[in-house]
């Protein structure tokens, strides 16, 4: 086992670790690095190289050439990567462009921001268009990969865009499973492959991806939100349930399993549930586009056609302030059984290239539209012809 601790004073940054015995719970070996703060790529890499030559691997001494760096530039990079882990990203993305402004041969700022953009734009996030981030996230992947061919963040980026932007499946699937190769052990990348496979009715790999994530970062609440929305897309509404629930256990209040058990609940048609579940979702997060069109949606099925419209309203008002997806118009639309409207609005949706479209084969809420032949078109139209649930 590998523990250590890290204090930085002014411009000084000490690093202290030790190696200790699992078997015999007696310590190896310790040691302590002091440096410069602009020399922090620097210390992190003599670290590493210490600590593998104490486990006998080999690794390339890349410190030698490694740059000082602007600490205000990487204490920047840090706070993009700490307000993207807990999906704060109108902050990480401001912090991320202030990182590539000072620090712009950094290929993991580049990489941070083209994240950060790309979510900025999916759901439940919706801050903008896809049509506006897609585009930025793509400029900062290709300087990410010019600075570092091998940048794994990079990669599974690249393949998030390809998938929700370009709609170019098979590309989004190399460049995911490149990133996987190229670091076996990145939870993201596997949940992102999960989702892919979500997209093409793929739920047995679907499943195995998000579990990998899980596994190799058991904390997240994210990554098991991830395995209750697997479940929902393969119609085991009981399995979501408890796998939302056993996330509010770990994290009371969190949003998106309070989304997939309102979800579950909506499809067993326990409307009075569903509604409680996204009404606290709501309220966890006001105005939320994303929430409101699950709540509309939900009281239209359970028969509160004024409250559905209410909402339908509200979304509409919101629209004229806000960017708001024109496919959670149509989806309570779809609650109150009207189809054309629900249609109009999703060939709306394709010109925004919204990023749930892609769930369209496996979405349980657009059941009630199958049948149409306007529905095929639609899924030709985001290249998943192919697919039938």
């Amino acid at each position: 086992m590998l523990e250590g601790s890290v204090r930085r004073a002014n411009d000084r940054i000490r690093i202290d670790i030790s190696l200790i015995s699992a078997k015999e719970q007696t310590p190896l070996w310790s040691d302590s690095y002091t440096e410069n703060i602009t020399d922090i790529l620097k210390v992190q890499d003599e670290v590493a190289d210490a600590i593998a030559q104490k486990l006998l691997i080999n690794l390339p001494k890349s410190f030698e050439g490694v740059p000082a760096i602007d600490p205000q530039g990487y204490d920047s990079y840090l706070r993009g990567r700490k307000y993207w882990a807990i999906r704060d990203l109108t902050h990480s993305v401001s912090a991320f462009e202030d990182a590539v402004q000072r620090l712009p041969n950094l290929a993991q700022a580049h990489a941070g921001l083209a994240s950060a953009y790309a979510l900025l734009s999916q759901a439940p996030n919706d801050a903008v268009p896809q049509t506006v981030a897609g585009p930025e996230a793509k400029a900062e992947v290709q300087k990410a990969l010019a600075l570092d061919p091998a940048n794994v963040e990079a990669h599974y980026v690249r393949g998030n865009i390809l998938m929700y932007y370009d709609w170019d499946f098979s590309a989004a699937e190399a460049e995911l499973r490149q990133a996987i190769r190229i670091d076996p052990n990145n939870p993201t990348a596997h949940q992102w492959l999960g989702q892919y496979f979500m997209t093409q009715n793929r739920l047995v790999e679907a499943r195995a991806e998000t579990q990998r994530a899980l596994d190799l970062d058991p904390v997240s609440p994210i990554f098991t939100t991830a395995l209750a929305e697997t479940s929902y897309y393969a119609r085991d509404f009981d399995d979501t349930i408890a796998k939302a629930n056993l996330t509010l256990e770990q994290v009371p209040h969190f949003l998106l399993a309070e989304y997939w058990l309102g979800s579950a609940y909506r499809e067993k048609k326990m409307y009075p549930e569903a509604i409680q579940h996204f009404r606290s979702a709501c309220n966890l997060a006001p105005d939320n586009p994303a929430l409101l069109m699950v709540l509309g949606h939900s009281l239209a099925l359970s028969g509160d056609r004024q409250g559905a419209n209410a909402i339908l309203k509200q979304l509409q008002t919101m629209s004229r302030q806000r960017y708001v997806p024109a496919l959670y118009l149509a989806a309570i639309h779809v609650g109150l059984g009207e189809s054309d409207q629900a249609f109009q609005e999703m060939g709306r949706a394709v010109l925004e290239h919204d990023d749930r479209l892609i769930y369209l084969a496996v979405e349980p809420m657009a059941d009630p539209l199958r049948s149409d032949p306007r529905f095929q078109r639609l899924l030709a139209s985001v290249h998943l012809e192919k697919l039938r649930h």
